[in-house]
């Protein structure tokens, strides 16, 4: 991806602002997990995962927008302690394909009504599905606060400054449309949820003062989001109309961030 950033300082506060765009490409994995044995059948274990599959996923598009508040203090002369509270806000589209499923067998005849976990011991209680071809398409939006603290160890003669910081999620909401595309006919989901503290980020960063004005900064940070319980939304064309399901679903995600970057300073 690329990106752009800015840090405004007046005297201890800083505001800073970020926006980064992906490129289309390969990305790791995209897991899918369904929860339908109290839905069909009523036993109020909602607990039980009972689909879940796993293919080569692709970014197609995404964008992130992060804003922070931070206040510096300084408890020793190289340490800066910097609590924070801020907002991100994040947009993709992906694509899975290939991969590998595993489904609970029903006890009612409908093979689409899961009663069994997926990971059942008794091999006669699940199904195995292999697929080659584009499964699912995922449009997906999340919106985190967050409220964290950072600290950065300054070198003797300020020209190297190691960070790290932590930060926990508030609140988070997510807003998701999984269009399952090998189907008889397509199937699309519009899951929506919320949750609190249910996202955690973290971050490690070395920035070196290579002039007064000039640094080059390297990052390492990744973002984990907890199996958010929400509503769920069906329909057999994407556009609409969606007839809530009146069950729950779960939506997780997790990823890893490394960026290398110039900093000017006017």
């Amino acid at each position: 991806y690329i990106g752009l950033g800015a840090d405004v300082q007046i005297k201890r506060f800083h505001v800073t602002a970020s926006a980064r765009g992906f490129f289309k490409n390969d990305s790791g994995q995209m897991q899918d997990s369904d929860w339908l044995q109290d839905k069909y059948y009523g036993t109020g274990k909602t607990n039980i995962k009972t689909n879940f599959s796993v293919h080569d996923n692709n970014i197609n598009f995404g964008n992130v927008f992060d804003i922070e508040l931070k206040f510096d203090f300084k408890p020793a002369e190289k340490i800066i302690l910097s609590p924070f509270i801020g907002f991100s806000y994040e947009h993709f589209f992906l694509t899975a394909s290939g991969g590998k499923a595993w489904y609970g067998n029903s006890t009612d005849g409908n093979s689409s009504h899961s009663f069994y976990a997926y990971d059942d011991p008794d091999p006669t209680h699940v199904s195995v599905g292999n697929f080659s071809s584009k499964v699912i398409e995922l449009e997906r939006k999340d919106y985190y606060t967050w409220l964290g603290l950072e600290c950065s160890l300054l070198s003797s003669d300020d020209r190297w400054v190691v960070s790290f910081a932590i930060a926990g999620s508030p609140f988070t909401y997510f807003d998701s449309l999984d269009s399952h595309l090998v189907r008889t006919p397509p199937i699309f989901f519009n899951d929506i949820g919320a949750a609190v503290f249910y996202a955690w980020k973290g971050s490690a960063s070395v920035m070196f003062k290579a002039t007064d004005s000039v640094s080059i900064k390297f990052l390492l940070s990744g973002i984990i989001t907890g199996e958010i319980q929400g509503n769920s939304f069906t329909s057999h064309n994407k556009s609409g109309p969606y007839t809530k399901q009146g069950s729950l679903t779960g939506s997780g995600s997790k990823y890893c961030d490394v960026q290398i970057s110039g900093v000017i300073r006017f």
